[in-house]
């Protein structure tokens, strides 16, 4: 039986809720978002899926905003994820830049060429999940 990249997409991302996420919080999952890295793993002749940012939500604060960082203003599950995509992003810009090579390896930026710019490595993809429509944007997987 072959799986459609969404549905893929969409099993991944509610296996990893599942699993990171206690049981009593189970009527979250209906608002999900998850950005996935897709590794092309080319002498197994497949692809490798990787939950690398996950978020859940549906609510907005109503209240007078304040700006002193005590309060998460937005709490959607797009932007929850993207916030968990930046630190996963930092992360592995700290791997590319570490003295021991090892490390660097497992980054998944590699320089663009002649620009100082960096990519993506061959053959990653990233997408986007989204369990709910909200506000514009539509389920599946982008």
């Amino acid at each position: 039986m072959s799986f459609t990249h969404g549905q893929r997409c969409a099993a991944l991302a509610s296996e990893t809720f599942t699993r990171l996420i206690d049981a009593k919080y189970s009527s979250q999952k209906e608002y999900l978002a998850a950005f996935i890295l897709e590794k092309e793993v080319m002498n197994a002749k497949g692809e490798m899926y990787e939950v690398v940012a996950l978020g859940t939500g549906a609510t907005c604060f109503q209240r007078r905003q304040e700006y002193h960082g005590l309060i998460l203003h937005d709490s959607h599950a797009l932007v929850v994820a993207r916030r968990a995509l930046i630190r996963y992003l930092y992360k592995q810009l700290y791997l590319y830049h570490s003295k021991p090579l090892m490390a660097q390896e497992k980054s998944i930026f590699c320089s663009s060429g002649k620009s100082p710019l960096l990519t993506l490595k061959p053959r990653m993809f990233l997408h986007l999940y989204l369990s709910n429509s909200s506000e514009g944007y539509s389920p599946g997987c982008l």
